[in-house]
């Protein structure tokens, strides 16, 4: 009961503490221009990503730093475009984030995961160009459970 407790407690202050709004600024013959999007377009795609976790290792926290992950999400099957599958593999690392997408946000649980390190939460900012279609995004990566603990910042980009 204490770790479902401390499990909600943590979406719910992830929530609160990971809210985002892309503002990006672009120049066009001498003239800045700034636009904010409300939501991503096209997330659909590949993105290769590198990141910095800290990770429980033989019962100790140790930074560990991934270079060559890729990324590729899709819809979820038979979801109506409403959820999304995110496919990702790294170096004889594979796993599945399934997750809903509200605004510049996608929220995620990871279904499938290699090393049989459960339970992950995912959290995704995605970054836009000035059509608000998706170049990239931050993912924050969250297992609080003592024994696999897993935080993460990974930053991708859309090839």
């Amino acid at each position: 009961m204490k770790n479902r407790f401390s499990m909600y407690l943590l979406v719910a202050l992830s929530s609160l503490f990971f809210t985002a709004c892309s503002t990006t600024q672009i120049t066009v013959k001498n003239e800045v221009k700034k636009y904010t999007c409300a939501s991503v377009k096209d997330v659909i795609g590949t993105y290769q990503c590198s990141g910095t976790c800290v990770i429980t290792s033989f019962g100790k926290k140790e930074i560990f730093q991934d270079k060559n992950e890729i990324n590729v999400i899709s819809y979820f099957p038979d979801s109506n475009k409403t959820i999304y599958k995110n496919d990702i593999t790294s170096d004889g690392f594979k796993e599945t984030e399934i997750g809903v997408l509200t605004g510049l946000e996608m929220r995620a649980a990871t279904s499938e995961v290699s090393d049989k390190n459960y339970p992950v939460l995912e959290e995704y900012i995605f970054k836009t160009d000035e059509m608000c279609k998706a170049t990239g995004f931050t993912k924050v990566v969250l297992n609080p459970m003592p024994g696999t603990f897993k935080a993460c910042n990974i930053l991708c980009e859309k090839h």
